[in-house]
């Protein structure tokens, strides 16, 4: 039995908690509470460093992906910003082609504009001596300076030098220096200049891990072949004028330009990245909350202490106050500490991990790699830290209000926290069965809410789990008698049943984290999956497909920029071999508030609609419809947000002018923000652009398809920026690309694996040093220390693989959940499929790994003196 003697005081310090020289004032010294926290702390210092850590794991992880969701638009706010400087009205282009220089002009001549700066945009790639970049080539002239753009307002001066720009991010990943020549790839052609400078901090500021390369606005419209034409304007009202000049605008251009805020790129980013941001955060939360079970976890292993602690310091004069301030100045000054360390990590996780941006965005936006850290997420995620540890520290306080006598703990058992009743586990298994048949009913009826069922389900899980840990070591018990040698397998399992409530606190983390993880990355197997079988049929309509640029144009959206199509097409054909060619076109397009990729197929391609993408329509009724023109497929999402329906007008805002389309059918987006499918004549007059993006190759039959990849390859080389590749190549560059969107989620469910693995076996090998006694009893018993060694690791495997078993039993369904939000929430192509492979891997490597952790005390422990077991 515990004594009063066990509570680490000193008289000085017993004095100071109960002595005041006001009656009536509860106040201990700040440096007395110090002082017991620091004693106490150097008895248990295993148990409180879990704490620390559980509790720094579930911050650093929120705290990073927050960080890698703000620096995607951050990235680009940056770029839009140094570019716009004051500037908050744009004029621009609805296509790559832009409009007259001279319309910039006018602009700059209105009586409300104070100033304005012409902008050719255009993407292009990189290439030094080692490696290549896609980056915004932006062409500007000196009027740039009247933007009073901070990070270009020194830049500007180099405009007058011949040559490339280049921040030194962009300079450094490609291997060039200033005065090389480096090669700018524009569609088909390669272009050799000179790198002009390469800018540093001080000259472009804030754009310096910007993908952009600066020169002269004649110099781009020279290499992208757009003579006298821009790609935007950039606009600074006068005072108070910002609306009159937006409304003159609007009437004088707003047919064919699009007249808007100077940062609408930013939303357009937005809305790009909500599908990869919001699941990203979600399995971030997910993570936090298996943090918070670390620390509940710690905390359970320590409450007995800490119940003892504040019982003694009542007993020794302290009034409930002052126990009170003593309890949480000790989770405070834990939850501080903890949370500062789990934004340390999280801030260096977020360098490490979550650094690049997804390739799917980049080809359609200039994402940077810039880090933006906002003040409100760091404070949000210590705070959240700081009250995970006041909330799992909270559990002594009830002793304050029982009405039992103030030592009665000490006449408890040994370990006072333990008691789960069968009434309560069975009244909490109800519950849970109660609720998940209603989350399951909500969620077949309203899919949108697919991450809020998940949440539930996890609730759900957690109820039912006493109950069933311990039919889980119900069946261990029959096991043992099953077995011929049952004796340590015997007693491990009443070891487990001897504290059921540590054994139901660490399977219920294990199966969170499972849970988690075949949720989250169960999901996102099932979207690619789903992604890679549309792409293969998108791309078999064609043996070879030639598009320009490198991996950043997988979309196939860059125009080859090489003069007449007719030309290409004549060389192509005459290789031996060739059937065919088709004109392919394809390009990002800004449609309310939404960059939707726009597909032009060419009439030729057998089918234009993909069977498997198709979700609302006849198929062989909407192919008819869209080769005669007058016809758009829309994705499911894009239709279902502006509430069209099958047979209703299509509006879309053009560069020439207002165009009515009437909706074919609805298909699965193979882009976040949207599909739209098109005749190629439509799409030719909408977009008066005539210029491939790609070129689709059939060959003849019995032709080798890698003869015929030379071949053609051979026949295009004077075009340089062209690529060759089969329908399996380009689908494989493609999945590439796919996979860089959930790249982030799998990084957070490797790096959860192990934080799980490590956590929990520090938890269990934490409780060790308490239970030597208990070993030591064993030994008295007859068990020598190899046989308590075994033991210990079998009731470590048990408790991993009762809780990973729960977990993944949950985490179908939860996969399900999460793969039926997707569907609905981005109208990806999905395909169910139960991650079996994906539980056992996380099973085994949940279970190695927190064995291997408990294995070096365990044996420590193992040799513990027999002797100790008479205090047992």
């Amino acid at each position: 039995m515990a004594s009063i003697s066990e509570v680490p005081s000193t008289r000085s310090a017993e004095r100071a908690v109960h002595t005041d020289p006001k009656p009536g004032r509860a106040k201990v010294k700040l440096v007395t509470m110090a002082y017991l926290y620091w004693l106490r702390l150097k008895k248990q210092p295993l148990q409180e460093l879990f704490a620390l850590a559980g509790i720094a794991a579930g911050v650093a992880l929120v705290f990073a992906v927050q960080i890698a969701s703000a620096s995607l638009s951050g990235s680009v706010q940056t770029l839009v910003h140094g570019l716009s400087g004051k500037a908050s009205l744009e004029v621009a282009a609805r296509s790559e082609s832009g409009f007259d220089q001279q319309l910039a002009r006018r602009i700059a001549g209105l009586s409300d504009v104070a100033a304005s700066a012409p902008l050719l945009v255009h993407q292009v790639s990189v290439i030094g001596p080692h490696g290549r970049r896609g980056v915004s080539l932006v062409g500007t002239g000196r009027s740039i300076a009247g933007l009073d753009s901070p990070a270009l307002r020194n830049a500007a001066t180099q405009l007058a030098r011949p040559g490339v720009s280049l921040p030194a991010s962009v300079a450094a990943q490609i291997g060039a220096r200033a005065g090389q020549r480096i090669r700018l790839q524009v569609g088909a052609q390669i272009v050799s200049l000179p790198l002009a400078s390469v800018l540093g901090k001080q000259q472009i500021g804030g754009l310096l891990d910007s993908p952009i390369a600066v020169v002269s606005l004649a110099l781009a419209q020279r290499v992208t072949g757009l003579s006298n034409r821009v790609t935007a304007v950039e606009i600074v009202p006068k005072a108070g004028r910002e609306r009159q000049v937006e409304a003159e605008l609007s009437r004088s251009f707003g047919g064919t330009l699009d007249v808007r805020p100077s940062d609408s790129e930013v939303e357009l980013l937005r809305a790009a990245a909500v599908p990869n941001n919001q699941s990203s955060t979600l399995f971030a939360v997910i993570g936090a909350v298996v943090g918070l079970l670390f620390a509940f976890n710690a905390m359970l292993l320590t409450t007995p202490a800490r119940r003892r602690n504040l019982a003694a310091l009542r007993l020794e004069g302290a009034d409930r106050p002052r126990a009170l301030q003593m309890m949480a100045f000790e989770a405070l000054a834990l939850g501080v500490l903890a949370s500062g360390l789990g934004l340390l990590l999280g801030e260096e996780l977020s360098r490490q991990l979550f650094r690049e941006p997804p390739k799917y965005l980049t080809s359609a936006f200039p994402v940077g790699t810039q880090r933006v850290v906002p003040l409100g997420v760091a404070v949000g995620a210590f705070a959240a830290g700081v009250l995970a540890t006041l909330l799992a520290a909270s559990r002594p306080a009830l002793d304050l209000f029982s009405r039992r006598p103030i030592d009665s703990i000490y006449h408890d058992a040994e370990r006072p926290t333990e008691g789960i009743s069968p009434r309560l586990a069975r009244s909490m298994l109800l519950v849970g069965l109660g609720l998940i048949g209603v989350v399951v009913l909500v969620i077949l009826t309203i899919p949108a809410i697919g991450v809020t069922g998940g949440g539930l389900l996890a609730i759900c899980m957690l109820l039912m789990c006493p109950a069933i840990v311990v039919w889980a070591l119900g069946f261990l018990d029959w096991l043992t008698f099953r077995l011929r040698r049952p004796r340590l397998l015997a007693i491990a399992s009443i070891e487990l049943r001897a504290a059921p409530t540590r054994v139901i606190a660490l399977s219920a983390t294990a199966a969170v984290a499972m849970f988690g993880i075949l949720t989250i990355q169960g999901g996102q197997h099932d979207l690619l999956r789903g992604i890679a079988a549309a792409q293969r049929s998108f791309n078999r309509t064609a043996n070879l497909w030639i598009v320009p640029g490198g991996q950043e144009n997988a979309y196939a959206t860059e125009l080859f920029s090489t003069g007449p199509e007719t030309t290409l097409i004549t060389i192509i054909r005459h290789v031996p071999g060739v059937s065919a060619v088709r004109v392919y076109q394809s390009s990002f397009r800004d449609l309310e508030g939404r960059r939707v990729w726009v597909i032009a197929r060419p009439s030729g391609d057998r089918p234009l609609i993909q069977s498997a993408t198709l979700r609302e329509g006849n198929l062989q009724l909407a192919e008819r419809e869209l080769r005669a023109g007058g016809w758009v497929v829309l994705s499911s999402k894009l239709a279902e947000d502006r509430s069209l329906h099958i047979g209703e007008p299509v509006r879309l805002t053009t560069p020439a002018g207002e165009r009515s389309f009437d909706l074919a059918a609805t298909v699965a987006s193979l882009w976040p923000s949207g599909t739209i499918l098109m005749n190629p004549a439509d799409y030719r007059s909408a977009w008066e652009s005539v210029t491939p993006t790609a070129l689709e190759v059939d060959l003849k039959p019995g032709i080798h398809l890698a003869v015929a990849r030379v071949a053609v390859a051979k026949a295009l080389s004077h075009y340089g920026g062209l690529r060759v590749q089969t329908s399996a190549e380009r689908q494989s560059e493609q999945n590439s690309v796919a996979r860089q969107g959930p790249k982030q989620i799998t990084e957070i469910g490797d790096l959860l694996v192990i934080v799980a693995a490590l956590a929990l076996g520090a938890a269990i090998a934490a409780s060790l040093w308490e239970r030597r006694p208990r070993f030591a009893a064993l030994k008295i018993y007859g068990c020598d220390a190899r046989q308590i060694w075994v033991l210990l690791t079998i009731e470590t495997a048990a408790i991993l693989i009762i809780g990973c078993m729960i977990g993944a039993i949950f985490g179908f369904c939860g996969q399900a959940f999460a793969t039926l939000w997707v569907k609905h929430i981005s109208g990806f192509p999905v395909i169910y499929r139960p991650a079996g492979p994906l539980a056992l891997q996380t099973l085994a490597a949940i279970t190695i790994l927190g064995t291997a952790v408990v294995a070096l005390p365990g044996r420590a422990v193992a040799r513990v003196a027999p002797k100790l077991g008479f205090h047992e």
